[in-house]
């Protein structure tokens, strides 16, 4: 897939899992909710989701993942997240960064995520 604009937070979750991490899965809905928002698009049905999807994708994806769940886990440094959100239309530099925020401020808002350089 090919996006114009591209957004990219990287965070760190203080919680691990064993297996799926609903902590950001739900950091994942808010971005998307936050730039639908932005955009001034409802998402509630299926059709506005898939409208949605035709002017951007949001994407969360740990690149901590251990294979072994029993390995000790230091939650002082958290496992690494990044949050993609892919915008498929041209965006002006304003509205990007209006993007960039909103996107940053909801990984920022998520529990037990914090934002790293």
């Amino acid at each position: 897939m090919e996006f114009p604009r591209h957004v990219l937070v990287r965070a760190r979750c203080a919680k691990r899992w064993r297996g799926h991490n609903f902590d950001a899965a739900a950091a994942e809905g808010a971005v998307g909710a936050a730039v639908a928002d932005m955009f001034g698009m409802r998402v509630k049905t299926m059709p506005e989701l898939e409208a949605f999807m035709r002017r951007a994708l949001v994407r969360a994806y740990s690149s901590g993942l251990d294979s072994n769940p029993a390995t000790a886990f230091d939650p002082a440094m958290g496992e690494a997240f990044e949050f993609h959100v892919g915008i498929r239309e041209p965006l002006d530099d304003a509205t990007f960064a209006r993007v960039e925020n909103v996107v940053r401020d909801a990984v920022a808002k998520s529990r037990n995520f914090s934002l790293t350089a």
